[in-house]
C-alpha cells in the first residue's frame, strides 16, 4: 500500500503551474489567486499576467502604443478586473447608469453634429455647426466636476470632416478638411494634452497649425480620414467629366512631422462606390464597397518614405506646406485580404483601429434601411488582424471570406446613428420606429458564447433627456464611455 501523502497542485514546480495556467480564462487566475497564499503570489506575479493578457477576450483600457510587458502583474489585474466589471453592467437586463455629467448645459446657435472620444475616454473632441459657421472643441474629461473646454477652432463655414489621432508622447493631432476657393484643403493641428491639463487656461487656447495640404477640385474630394501618430491618410474621390459614372479613388499620405506627402493611384475592384482608409503603426486597410452589396478589406504595409523618421513636431514649421509632394503608383506588400457580403436593402457601418500593438480590428454593422421592414436584422462581420513585426511573410493569394453573426431587430426601423467600439464587442446606436415616431438608445454585446442586440435606454428614460432628441454619439467601448449631443445643442456623458 502506498502511504505516500497525495500531490497537491500548491506543491507543483512553477513552470507546471504556469503550463496549466496558461488555458485558464483570467477570472479563473482571480478566483485561483483567493484560495490560498501561495497561489494568491503566484497568481500576482508579472510572467504570468504577461502570458494570460493577450488571450483576454475583453477589451480593456490600455493606449494602442502601450506593450503588456510594460506593465506590472498588478497593473494587469486591475486592467482586468475593470473590464470583467464593465461586461457584468454591460449585459445585465437594465445596466446602471454609474454617473451622468452635463458638459453644455445651454447653447446659442451651435449644436454637436459630430463627436470623437480619444483612446482611454479621457479628451472629447466635438464638431459643432450653427448659423454663423463651425466649431470644434477639445474638452477635458478627466474630472468630471470640472469638465471644460480646453482648445477651441472657429470656421466661417461648415466643415467636410476631422480627425484626431493620439501620439506615443502624449500628445494628439487634429486633422480638418475643408473647401477654400474651390481648392480643398487638408490642415493639421498640434494638441498638446498635457500643457492643456497643467496650464488650465481661463480661455479656451487656439491649436497651433504644424502642416497644410491644399489641391484643386478637380484633382479629387478628401472624403474619409484616418491618423496615427504623425501620418494623416484620406481618400480622394475623382468624378471624371466624360467617363463612366462610378468615381474613382486615390490615396493621400501626409506626414505631418516630416512634411512628406504622397498620393497613389491605387487600382479598386470594378464599380466600387466607397472606400474607407484605415492607419496602423505600419499598414493600412483599405476597405471598398462594391455595388452596395459586397465589400473588400486589403491590408498593405505603408510605403517607406512615409514612415522615414524626421524633426520633432515642435519644430515642424508653422502651418507649413508639405516639404515634398510625389505621385507614387503603389502601396507596400499586400499583407492580407478579406471579403463579406453586405445585405440588400441595408445601410452599412464600417468603423476600425488599433486596440494595442499589431491587434487591428474592423467591424461591418449593416442595419435594414427605412424603406425595407421585410430583412428586420442585423448583420456583424467582424475581423480581427494580428498584424506582422517584420517583412518576409507569406501573402494570400485570394480573400478570406468572413462569417456574419445575424442577430433580429424591430420591424420597421432604422439605425441613423451607429458607433461601434474598438474591437466590435460592444456597440452603441438610435434606433427610429418610423411608424411610431419612437426612439431607442440600442447597445450590442458581442462574444465567443453569443451576441445580443437589446435595449440601453428605452423611449421615456428616468434621465435629463429622452432618446427622441439626440442627434449625435461618442462611445468608448473599453471604458463604457457614452457622450450624447441633443438637437438642442445639449451634451450628456453618461458613464456605465
Amino acid at each position: 500500500m502506498d502511504n505516500k501523502s497525495p500531490l497537491h497542485l500548491v506543491c507543483l514546480p512553477e513552470d507546471i503551474l504556469l503550463a496549466i495556467s496558461v488555458y485558464l480564462h483570467v477570472t479563473d487566475v482571480l478566483s485561483l489567486k483567493q484560495t490560498c497564499r501561495v497561489l494568491h503570489a503566484f497568481g500576482g506575479s508579472d510572467y504570468l499576467w504577461h502570458l494570460i493578457m493577450p488571450l483576454f477576450d475583453l477589451p480593456f483600457d490600455i493606449g494602442p502604443d502601450v506593450l503588456l510587458t510594460a506593465l506590472s502583474g498588478k497593473e494587469l489585474q486591475d486592467l482586468a478586473f475593470k473590464a470583467i466589471k464593465l461586461e457584468q453592467n454591460w449585459t445585465k437586463p437594465e445596466p446602471q447608469i454609474k454617473k451622468i455629467t452635463s458638459v453644455i448645459h445651454s447653447t446659442d446657435d451651435m449644436y454637436v453634429d459630430t463627436m470623437t472620444l480619444l483612446p482611454g475616454a479621457k479628451w472629447l473632441v466635438t464638431g459643432q455647426r450653427g448659423k454663423t459657421g463651425s466649431c470644434i472643441t477639445l474638452w477635458s474629461l478627466h474630472d468630471l466636476e470640472d469638465v471644460r473646454s480646453v482648445a477651441t477652432l472657429l470656421f466661417p463655414r461648415s466643415l467636410d470632416s476631422y480627425g484626431t489621432g493620439m501620439h506615443q508622447d502624449g500628445s494628439a493631432t487634429l486633422t480638418v478638411s475643408m473647401m477654400i476657393n474651390d481648392q480643398k484643403m487638408l490642415k493639421v493641428y498640434a494638441l498638446p494634452l498635457q500643457e492643456y491639463i497643467q496650464n488650465k487656461h481661463i480661455l479656451p487656447a487656439t491649436p497651433r497649425p504644424i502642416a497644410t495640404y491644399s489641391r484643386p477640385m478637380t484633382q479629387g474630394i478628401i472624403h474619409a480620414l484616418s491618423i496615427y501618430n504623425s501620418v494623416v491618410v484620406a481618400t480622394l474621390v475623382h468624378w471624371s467629366q466624360t467617363g463612366p459614372l462610378s468615381p474613382s479613388f486615390s490615396l493621400l499620405f501626409l506626414n505631418s512631422v516630416t512634411g512628406v506627402t504622397r498620393v497613389v493611384d491605387h487600382p479598386l475592384p470594378e464599380n466600387t462606390n466607397d472606400v474607407g482608409v484605415y492607419i496602423c503603426p505600419r499598414h493600412v486597410a483599405i476597405t471598398s464597397v462594391i455595388n452596395q452589396e459586397s465589400a473588400f478589406v486589403h491590408v498593405y504595409q505603408l510605403p517607406p518614405s512615409i514612415l522615414q523618421p524626421g524633426r520633432a513636431l515642435d519644430s515642424a514649421m508653422y502651418g507649413s506646406e508639405p516639404t515634398s509632394t510625389e505621385q507614387t503608383d503603389h502601396l507596400g506588400p499586400l499583407v492580407t485580404q478579406y471579403r463579406f457580403s453586405l445585405p440588400v436593402s441595408h445601410h452599412y457601418h464600417i468603423s476600425g483601429g488599433l486596440h494595442h500593438p499589431w491587434k487591428f480590428y474592423l467591424t461591418s454593422f449593416a442595419y435594414p434601411g427605412s424603406e425595407g421592414s421585410i430583412r428586420s436584422y442585423i448583420c456583424l462581420y467582424n475581423i480581427r488582424l494580428s498584424l506582422p513585426h517584420s517583412d518576409g511573410i507569406s501573402y494570400p493569394a485570394a480573400p478570406i471570406d468572413t462569417i456574419p453573426t445575424v442577430l433580429p431587430v424591430n420591424d420597421g426601423t432604422s439605425a441613423p446613428v451607429v458607433c461601434v467600439g474598438i474591437t466590435g464587442r460592444r456597440a452603441v446606436w438610435l434606433e427610429r420606429h418610423w411608424e411610431r415616431e419612437e426612439v431607442r438608445l440600442m447597445r450590442l454585446s458581442h462574444t465567443a458564447a453569443g451576441s445580443m442586440a437589446v435595449v440601453l435606454v428605452p423611449p421615456h428614460p428616468v434621465l435629463p433627456f429622452t432618446p427622441a432628441t439626440c442627434h449625435s454619439l461618442a462611445f468608448d467601448e473599453v471604458t463604457g464611455r457614452l457622450c450624447v449631443g441633443l438637437e438642442t445643442g445639449e451634451l450628456y456623458v453618461l458613464d456605465y
